[in-house]
């Protein structure tokens, strides 16, 4: 038995469809894409900025403010970030490790790569956790702001998937 081939017409609504239907959020909500210069609002207030903030506050007791942060990360570059948010708005939100560290590292701290479990008092560390569902279940923390057994239970199934142990130079 031979199966039909699809018509270019049903190519085309399918491959239209299919865009649509995975273009989730990010199209319908230009509202979230706001901008204050060429740096993305949304992010200032997320929480790579907010745990960079926060460790900086345990180990200086020196207030660097979010949005500073955030536009210090964002003026790296957004493509990443704009590529996932066509899919869903709060990707704007995503400080990736990578420019975590090249943030901190920039301002003269070290960074070191540890487990979760070897933290101890007196240490300070941005924890990066995630929830079940992986594509929206992302966190990052900063120990010791908040207890091990909070980080541990933030999500209702929460697995730790970096730490960064911070310190001055």
């Amino acid at each position: 038995i031979m199966k039909p081939k699809p018509t270019k017409w049903l190519a085309w609504v399918l491959s239209i469809c299919f865009i649509f239907l995975n273009s989730s959020c990010g199209v319908f909500h230009k509202e979230k894409f706001k901008k204050e210069d060429e740096f993305y609002i949304r992010h200032y207030h997320s929480c790579g900025p907010d745990s960079i903030q926060d460790a900086i506050i345990k180990i200086e007791k020196k207030l660097v403010s979010r949005e500073s942060i955030s536009k210090d990360i964002q003026s790296t570059g957004n493509t990443s970030r704009l590529l996932l948010a066509s899919l869903n708005y709060r990707a704007l939100e995503i400080t990736f490790p990578c420019e975590l560290k090249k943030y901190l590292n920039k301002r003269g701290y070290n960074i070191q790569e540890v487990s979760f479990d070897s933290l101890k008092e007196g240490d300070v560390a941005i924890v990066l956790i995630k929830g079940g569902n992986p594509f929206k279940e992302w966190h990052w923390v900063t120990y010791p702001t908040h207890s091990k057994e909070y980080i541990k239970n933030f999500f209702s199934s929460t697995r730790v998937v970096s730490v960064f142990k911070i310190t001055r130079s």
